[in-house]
């Protein structure tokens, strides 16, 4: 399924096989493992622009649908209005579905976009916090909120379970935050940075909800703090036996925004912590977090290093071992400033892994190869992604599933969702944007595990 849509393009930069500009860079190249299938797919045309897309879990694979969320664009006010989605997989002879859930409360100021999780049973879990005017500009504390999908894999009926979130306690919150799943379905972990309009809580008190099933919902703990405050953190999750790991971009010092590992106990206690190097001004964040395939306690991360001359950055990929409490780099791939965007990582087979990103927020692009190891990598811009094909500015994130959420694996099949400006959207204003979606294959004899 081709979108086609006519209208007048505004700006964009457009990234092809001849914009090659650093030396260092992996060669480009038109053959790649991984190809278009399908799309890009319209899922939705007025939308407010996935903020923090590449960290957060806005879209989820089903059995039979890919589930995505986000807000409606409404203009001349703050969205209050959740978008949750669901598109048929291929040969699934389904329609897409698409429901809208109205957050609107008093004093409603703005909301988070919803999160979403996948239980083995097949549930869809979302979770969203609302801020609220309390007259105090430098400060609008938000609450949280839980739904669930009334049957498995199937949003067309959601259930409001917030009251399963505990009020005690923290319960008003700096909607920085994100969820993840243990690999059985049966453990939840929600983090999130706690305030006070009362000054009672120091601002930005790193806490944790954890949440255990029982029945189709998770029921929730009192939060406890599992560090001292912090600045802006915008954390990655992964739930482990011992319990949880958390990364995040750290703005503790905006000359130096860096990533932060902290891996904490059931009971909140932190049990390893470190952070990415931050010696010299630049950025040197995380925005990807996977386990090796049949491996959940052993995590490849990725981030992004772009020193402040915007020289010299690199992708770089990392591997934590939980039970060693160890990070180590494995593989770092430099680059020019314009091919630095933050991108996904996906494990195809041993010694072959893709990164996808964006760079100059145009195309997609599949840097392709050994790259965990030391064999040569390549690059590939995917055609049929070039957002101004479309009448479009061009890309802000690029998304795709996660198994920390409960994503469920077809052999060989992958999804992304990238979400773009449409024509005529100004810079200033929040949308509207189309989130867009691709069905990507790997292409050899040889599928992911």
């Amino acid at each position: 399924m081709l979108v086609v849509i006519v209208c007048f393009v505004i700006s964009a930069v457009r990234v092809g096989l001849s914009a090659e500009q650093a030396a260092a860079s992996p060669p480009l190249t038109e053959a790649s493992p991984i190809g278009i299938a399908e799309g890009p797919v319209l899922l939705y045309g007025n939308a407010v622009g996935e903020w923090g897309g590449h960290t957060f879990s806005y879209i989820l694979t089903g059995q039979k649908y890919v589930f995505w969320a986000g807000m409606l664009y409404e203009p001349g006010r703050t969205s209050r209005t959740m978008l949750v989605g669901q598109y048929p997989k291929k040969e699934v002879g389904l329609q897409p579905v698409i429901i809208r859930i109205s957050l609107e409360a008093s004093n409603f100021y703005n909301s988070s976009l919803p999160l979403l999780v996948r239980t083995p049973d097949g549930f869809i879990h979302i979770f969203v916090g609302v801020t609220h005017d309390t007259g105090k500009p430098s400060l609008k504390p938000g609450v949280l909120r839980y739904f669930r999908s009334t049957v498995p894999d199937d949003i067309t009926s959601v259930v409001d379970r917030t009251e399963l979130i505990p009020t005690n306690g923290y319960h008003e919150f700096h909607l920085r935050m994100n969820v993840g799943l243990s690999v059985d379905g049966k453990r939840l972990v929600w983090v999130v940075l706690a305030v006070s309009s009362e000054g009672k809580v120091p601002f930005n008190t790193p806490v944790v909800f954890f949440a255990e099933r029982k029945g189709a919902d998770f029921s929730f703990e009192k939060p406890m703090a599992y560090a001292p405050p912090m600045g802006l953190f915008y954390p990655l999750v992964a739930v482990v036996e011992a319990g949880a790991i958390v990364i995040g971009e750290l703005w503790d010092d905006a000359k130096r925004p860096h990533a932060r590992l902290v891996q904490f106990n059931w009971s909140g206690k932190i049990t390893h912590q470190e952070d990415l190097p931050n010696e010299k001004e630049g950025s040197h964040c995380a925005y990807d977090l996977k386990p090796l395939p049949g491996q959940p306690e052993n995590l490849i991360l990725y981030a992004t290093k772009i020193p402040a001359d915007r020289q010299n950055c690199s992708h770089e990929f990392w591997a934590y071992s939980v039970k060693e409490m160890r990070l180590r780099l494995l593989r770092s791939i430099e680059t020019d400033y314009s091919w630095s965007n933050s991108g996904k990582w996906l494990f195809l087979s041993d010694h072959q892994s893709v990164f996808m990103n964006n760079p100059s927020s145009g195309q997609l692009c599949a840097w392709h190869g050994d790259i965990l190891g030391g064999r040569e990598v390549k690059r590939t811009v995917l055609p049929r992604s070039n957002p101004l094909s479309l009448g479009l500015q061009g890309s802000y994130y690029v998304m795709a599933p996660s198994p920390l959420l409960g994503s469920a694996k077809t052999p060989g099949e992958f999804y992304f969702m990238t979400d773009v400006p449409n024509a005529g959207k100004k810079a200033e204003d929040v949308g509207p944007c189309s989130l867009l979606l691709y069905r990507l294959e790997y292409q050899t004899g040889n599928n992911p595990k």
